[in-house]
């Protein structure tokens, strides 16, 4: 088990830590990928359960088994990996989910018809015991740059990175960001070069109890939060500690029903509105329309308030920039008549 003398098209990364559970099924859906170019470099970051065990059972050259003699963390774990690639692209893996056979043959047919991005991901099935529903992203670049203000709009594990910018830009994650460091990242790739999404599945997301996602979901969020401020400076917007919760609440989809919110969040999303306008941070009139989805959204979680909302609606600046299908607004009319 090591490297291959040749070097590979692609590299496959993937850290481990006690994840014996679903290592192998996360090892085997690599393994049979129909692009074959590729090594497999797996970190095992000090794990004590039998993730080695399950790793050295392989006989496959493709694999590059690299041990951590203790723990140091996903975000150490991961540039240490990238560091190691060889490759001409760099995927991404985590050792619980599952890649669909095509993955990397069509993340790699892509990269290289669009030599202007640089990180590609993909939509993804998420699945737990008890549920499964497709999670779709942008696919657009200039939709992706312009959502960022708000989420992550690649999912970490289907992303396949260009090395060449890597090299060039020398990317790496921050330390300072340990549970958002993959947003955090994409944030500033943004800024050097496209990004973009296939619109198909090509990844199979696994939720449960011991996810990264699950066991630190404050952090993220917190980390996330910093994120986005980061970002709002780019606007030349410095905020205060009121209008970044309204905005992480517009983030979340997470908003107050609550008139006096619903009038502090229209004052904002204007404001951001209107601080691109000025910089031209993000591609207009995309941005713009994407607030005002943000609005419509929040206005149509707050139909319980009635007639107020709808008069919010229906008299704000945004409401034209957000195609809405007539039934939609229809419904929406109807909650908020109902309700009143």
């Amino acid at each position: 088990m090591g490297a291959n003398m040749k070097t590979p098209m692609i590299s496959v990364v993937m850290p481990v830590y006690n994840g014996e559970k679903y290592l192998k099924e996360a090892i085997d859906s690599i393994l049979t990928q129909t692009y074959t170019d590729f090594e497999f470099i797996i970190l095992n970051d000090g794990s004590t359960d039998k993730t080695e065990e399950i790793i050295l059972s392989y006989d496959d050259p493709r694999i590059v088994y690299v041990k951590n003699e203790e723990n140091i963390q996903i975000v150490r774990t991961l540039n240490k990996g990238i560091e190691l690639a060889k490759g001409k692209y760099v995927a991404r893996m985590d050792a619980d989910d599952i890649s669909l056979p095509q993955r990397l043959e069509k993340q790699l047919l892509f990269l290289d018809a669009h030599r202007e991005v640089g990180v590609c991901g993909s939509w993804m099935e998420a699945f737990s015991l008890t549920a499964t529903s497709v999670w779709k992203a942008a696919v657009d670049p200039d939709e992706i740059s312009c959502r960022l203000l708000f989420e992550s709009t690649l999912y970490h594990p289907t992303v396949m990175l260009r090395r060449e910018m890597v090299e060039r830009y020398s990317l790496h994650y921050d330390p300072e960001y340990p549970y958002g460091q993959d947003y955090e990242l994409w944030c500033r790739c943004a800024r050097l070069f496209r990004l973009a999404n296939l619109d198909e599945v090509l990844l199979r997301y696994r939720i449960h109890e011991m996810s990264v996602s699950r066991r630190k979901q404050m952090e993220q969020l917190a980390t996330s939060s910093l994120v986005r401020t980061r970002l709002l400076s780019e606007l030349g917007i410095n905020p205060s500690r009121e209008e970044i919760a309204i905005h992480d609440a517009l983030a979340l989809w997470k908003t107050p029903v609550d008139p006096d919110f619903l009038d502090r969040a229209l004052v904002w999303l204007l404001h951001l509105q209107v601080s691109n306008q000025k910089r031209i941070v993000f591609a207009e009139p995309l941005f713009s329309s994407m607030l005002a989805e943000r609005w419509y959204h929040t206005c149509e979680h707050a139909t319980s308030l009635g007639i107020v909302t709808m008069r919010f609606w229906f008299h704000s600046p945004l409401r034209k920039l957000y195609k809405v299908s007539w039934l939609r607004q229809f419904q929406f009319l109807v909650k908020c008549l109902v309700r009143d």
